[in-house]
Protein backbone atom coordinates (compact mmCIF):
# COMPACT_ATOMS: atom_id res chain seq x y z
CA UNK A 1 0.00 0.00 0.00
CA UNK A 2 1.06 3.88 -0.85
CA UNK A 3 0.48 6.54 1.50
CA UNK A 4 1.42 9.84 -0.40
CA UNK A 5 2.92 11.68 2.45
CA UNK A 6 2.51 15.77 2.42
CA UNK A 7 4.69 16.17 5.54
CA UNK A 8 7.01 15.63 8.27
CA UNK A 9 6.99 17.38 11.02
CA UNK A 10 8.84 17.48 14.49
CA UNK A 11 6.47 18.17 17.28
CA UNK A 12 7.15 19.81 20.56
CA UNK A 13 8.22 16.44 22.16
CA UNK A 14 10.82 16.21 18.80
CA UNK A 15 9.25 13.25 17.90
CA UNK A 16 8.67 13.18 13.50
CA UNK A 17 5.13 13.09 12.70
CA UNK A 18 3.92 12.15 8.75
CA UNK A 19 0.96 14.22 7.35
CA UNK A 20 -0.82 12.73 4.75
CA UNK A 21 -3.49 13.08 2.40
CA UNK A 22 -5.14 9.93 2.12
CA UNK A 23 -4.76 6.79 3.65
CA UNK A 24 -7.72 3.59 2.28
CA UNK A 25 -9.37 1.83 5.24
CA UNK A 26 -8.24 -1.66 4.70
CA UNK A 27 -11.10 -4.83 5.61
CA UNK A 28 -9.30 -7.68 6.65
CA UNK A 29 -11.05 -11.33 6.47
CA UNK A 30 -11.83 -13.07 9.98
CA UNK A 31 -9.63 -15.36 10.39
CA UNK A 32 -6.70 -12.92 9.60
CA UNK A 33 -7.87 -10.08 11.70
CA UNK A 34 -7.87 -12.28 14.58
CA UNK A 35 -5.31 -13.71 13.99
CA UNK A 36 -3.32 -9.99 13.67
CA UNK A 37 -5.52 -8.92 16.72
CA UNK A 38 -3.72 -12.56 18.88
CA UNK A 39 -0.94 -11.42 17.80
CA UNK A 40 -0.94 -7.53 19.32
CA UNK A 41 -2.53 -8.66 22.30
CA UNK A 42 0.59 -11.07 23.02
CA UNK A 43 3.01 -8.70 21.95
CA UNK A 44 0.77 -6.39 24.99
CA UNK A 45 1.03 -8.83 27.41
CA UNK A 46 4.55 -9.25 26.82
CA UNK A 47 5.20 -5.98 27.47
CA UNK A 48 6.37 -4.97 24.12
CA UNK A 49 3.70 -2.40 23.33
CA UNK A 50 3.52 0.93 25.14
CA UNK A 51 1.39 3.22 25.20
CA UNK A 52 2.17 6.87 24.50
CA UNK A 53 0.94 8.66 27.49
CA UNK A 54 1.60 12.80 26.84
CA UNK A 55 -0.41 14.34 29.33
CA UNK A 56 -2.54 13.39 32.78
CA UNK A 57 -4.82 15.06 34.67
CA UNK A 58 -6.43 14.62 38.03
CA UNK A 59 -10.21 13.70 37.92
CA UNK A 60 -11.07 17.67 39.12
CA UNK A 61 -9.68 18.78 36.58
CA UNK A 62 -11.05 16.45 33.53
CA UNK A 63 -12.57 19.63 32.43
CA UNK A 64 -9.05 21.18 31.49
CA UNK A 65 -8.29 17.61 29.59
CA UNK A 66 -11.06 18.14 27.68
CA UNK A 67 -10.43 21.17 26.34
CA UNK A 68 -6.37 20.38 25.60
CA UNK A 69 -7.93 17.20 23.51
CA UNK A 70 -10.77 19.82 22.13
CA UNK A 71 -8.01 22.23 20.59
CA UNK A 72 -5.82 19.70 20.23
CA UNK A 73 -3.02 20.58 22.04
CA UNK A 74 -1.70 17.14 23.30
CA UNK A 75 0.19 14.46 21.60
CA UNK A 76 -0.30 11.00 22.78
CA UNK A 77 -3.24 9.39 25.08
CA UNK A 78 -4.71 11.66 27.92
CA UNK A 79 -5.10 10.06 31.26
CA UNK A 80 -7.56 11.32 34.21
CA UNK A 81 -6.32 10.08 37.33
CA UNK A 82 -8.98 9.11 39.85
CA UNK A 83 -7.55 8.41 43.37
CA UNK A 84 -9.47 6.98 46.66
Amino acid sequence: MHIPVTAIVTNRHGQELLGCCHVEPVQLPGPELAALTGRAFAAAAAGELRPVIGQAFSLEHAAAAHRAIESRQVFGKTLLAVTQ
